[in-house]
């Protein structure tokens, strides 16, 4: 029998001769000049993506060492907080004094407006801010809004760290209006307002340089992304059930005869289960997701709402147990809103971002 023809075949780069009898040689190999060989990427696990496009290098944000300077921060940030939502937690106490007394001759819808524009003209001005936040840091608006509060405070004097505010300043107000009456209480708060701030603008700063080439102009070009806008809305709705009972809870148990010593001190309540409610939540929210755990939040806030006030009909066990319940569920948004939000930007514009969302919030 004569000798089998073989078959030339190319497995890769390398010419590869089968006999008759299934044996198998090398018949030519690529000149390595002419064919270089190209090895694979180190950490490249997709040898087949032929996208010759230059990777970016990831982005890397100062950290903040030693832990001092972030410890000092932190200080900062809650004494600003603390002068600032603090007397925003406090309004339903402002509120049911002045129903009370300087303005008891007008209608609860007259004196409610006053707290209306408060909150309009406190969220509204996010929209200005929020641009000149991302441009310049934070150090030149925590200085103008010193002067703003204590201007307010002061004023409302003249005229006649969040939940942990709402929780003190109640309390005080509750303690000092009977003893030096209504202007001196409000300019007490006006000078434990100054130390907090000053605080604030000793110690704050900015983790990221400024941005000179950013606009600072009013920009609403974030409500273009649809997930952006629907998250927005669903702040807005938040934020619009939360200052109901904020606002109205000491009226409300006045007006259905609980007595004035526990009416008074239910925003304190309220803000202390708020405490809880901005830390515990935060560390589960790691666990199963930011706006997952928003969503289980807002029911309960609903569920208490109709579970317990709707039906408390001026029962002072009843009312408290809803300020402890609503003020936990509720005090999630303070401290999800922001990261949910942040989820949806990049850093460098969180600023107009969060304005953008509170600048609608301010309309409820």
């Amino acid at each position: 029998m004569g000798e089998s023809a073989g078959l030339s075949v190319r497995e890769g780069s390398v010419e590869v001769e089968v006999d008759g009898e299934g044996g198998r040689r090398v018949a030519s190999q690529p000149d390595p000049e002419k064919h270089p060989t190209i090895l694979p990427i180190p950490g490249n696990d997709d040898d087949d993506d032929d996208d010759d496009t230059p990777q970016q290098p990831p982005t890397h944000y100062p950290e903040l060492h030693p832990p001092l300077p972030s410890l000092l921060l932190l200080l900062g940030s809650f004494s600003a907080l603390l002068a600032s939502l603090g007397t925003m937690n406090s309004i339903g106490a402002f509120q049911s004094y002045l129903s009370a007394h300087q303005l008891s001759r007008h209608s609860p819808q007259a004196v409610g407006w006053i707290f209306g524009v408060y909150v309009f003209l406190a969220f509204g001005g996010g929209v200005v801010v929020g641009g000149v936040f991302d441009k310049v840091g934070p150090r030149g608006l925590v200085a103008g809004g010193t002067v703003g509060v204590l201007g307010a405070l002061g004023g409302v004097g003249g005229c006649t760290g969040g939940s942990i505010g709402g929780i003190l300043f109640p309390l005080l107000l509750d303690s000092l209006i009977p003893r030096i009456g209504f202007s001196w209480s409000t300019r007490v708060m006006a000078l434990l307002a100054l130390f907090l701030l000053t605080l604030a603008n000793l110690l704050i700063r900015s983790r990221l340089p400024p941005k000179p080439a950013s606009s600072a102009l009013p920009n609403l070009r974030p409500f273009s992304n649809p997930t952006f806008a629907v998250t927005s809305i669903g702040v807005y709705m938040i934020e619009w059930g939360i200052f109901i009972p904020l606002t109205y809870l000491p009226s409300y148990a006045l007006a259905h005869g609980i007595p004035s010593t526990v009416a008074l001190k239910l925003l304190a309540i309220f803000n202390a289960a708020s405490f809880f409610g901005r830390w515990g939540p935060g560390f589960v929210a790691d666990k199963v997701g930011r706006f997952n755990m928003m969503l289980v939040m807002v029911g309960a806030c609903l569920g208490s709402t109709m579970g317990i006030w709707y039906f408390a009909a001026g029962r002072t066990g009843e009312v408290v147990a809803y300020a402890v319940i609503f003020g936990f569920a509720s005090g999630s948004n303070i401290t999800l809103t922001p990261v949910c939000v942040g989820q949806l930007c990049e850093t460098e514009e969180y600023g107009r971002h969060y304005a953008a969302t509170y600048t609608l919030v301010s309309f409820g």
